[in-house]
């Protein structure tokens, strides 16, 4: 007989007669609750009102009239959040899943895959499918015409021994490089077309040259501080204008690191238009135990009123978050 589990509290918050506890049944999951150690009562607490309760622990009396609350939530209200704690982590995997299951049910849904491979360029040039296909019915035509033609040559032929005939059927040059590996990016679309599933979509997009250039932004040098006189100081300059002139051109992704690179490069793909991705470490909330409710007390020396500020609007304007570990996501 299995033996019943014991949920012991994450943390408990007491100003007499009352005691608020939170409880993590499972990761992603959390509870509240106020016990009234006089009368005995329990009361079941919103997260607000837990926030609102561990306040007081360093304000006194709160005083809900002059409290600043910001409430985030994800940004494509139509795109389903995962609800099981075997989901987190898994992201991709969830994405792929929710991407196959609507392009499975309604076939239209897949036009947006067709107009993805038709306008997809790197430096002006136009990598998947040319003019000479329009429609879902005209790639199928293709598609057809373009594995019989492939099935008749070596594998290792490379491409530019059949580009002139692949580009007459509307197909360019990020098939790959071989007629194998054209012929293997054919036949997962021709899958995907028919009967869509999420490890066949992984491996169809996960071949598909998007990303050439990669800016990954970390805090450097010396801002106008104490005691930095002559060192390099490389605040007040336009970044954006910098690593275009650099790259010759706009990256494709922008990664931030740590709290003010992260800040930085959520305003440089929001000024640039670009995919961003965060690397959730060394975040300023994580580095000192309840130090976003004794924030106060490292104002001065760490301005953690703005780091957090930072990471808050980082964190949530961010297209992808990668971590370390599970427990940068969940908590152990």
């Amino acid at each position: 007989m299995p033996r019943p589990r014991t949920i012991g509290p994450t943390e408990a918050i007491v100003l007499p007669p009352f005691v608020a506890i939170a409880i993590r049944p499972r990761p992603g999951v959390w509870e509240y609750v106020r016990v009234n150690v006089y009368e005995l009562s329990v009361d079941q607490l919103s997260v607000a009102e837990y926030l609102c309760f561990k306040e007081e622990l360093v304000d006194g009396q709160y005083n809900e009239n002059y409290v600043l609350e910001l409430d985030f939530e994800a940004f494509n209200a139509t795109f389903p959040r995962p609800t099981r704690s075997s989901s987190i982590s898994n992201g991709v995997e969830f994405l792929y899943r929710h991407l196959s299951s609507v392009m499975f049910r309604n076939k239209e849904s897949l036009e947006p895959l067709l107009e993805f491979l038709r306008t997809h360029e790197h430096n002006g040039h136009v990598m998947m499918l040319n003019d000479r296909i329009q429609t879902l019915s005209g790639l199928q035509f293709a598609f057809a015409r373009a594995e019989e033609y492939l099935s008749k040559l070596p594998p290792d032929a490379p491409y530019s021994e059949f580009d002139y005939v692949l580009q007459g059927l509307g197909f360019e040059k990020g098939w790959g490089d071989t007629a194998w590996r054209v012929s293997e990016m054919v036949l997962l679309l021709l899958d995907i077309l028919q009967a869509p599933d999420p490890s066949t979509l992984e491996a169809f997009l996960g071949r598909i040259p998007m990303v050439f250039n990669v800016v990954i932004v970390s805090p450097h040098g010396y801002f106008g501080q104490a005691n930095v006189l002559g060192l390099p100081d490389t605040g007040g300059q336009d970044s954006s204008n910098e690593i275009a002139a650099e790259l010759q051109g706009v990256p494709d992704l922008i990664i931030g690191n740590y709290s003010d690179g992260n800040l930085v490069a959520s305003l440089l793909s929001n000024k640039l238009g670009i995919t961003q991705c965060n690397i959730a470490q060394a975040l300023e909330k994580t580095k000192y135990p309840d130090s976003d409710l004794y924030w106060r007390k490292y104002e001065d020396k760490y301005h953690f009123s703005s780091q957090f500020t930072a990471d808050l609007i980082a964190m949530n304007n961010t297209d992808f978050i990668i971590t370390s570990t599970y427990q940068e996501i969940a908590g152990r």
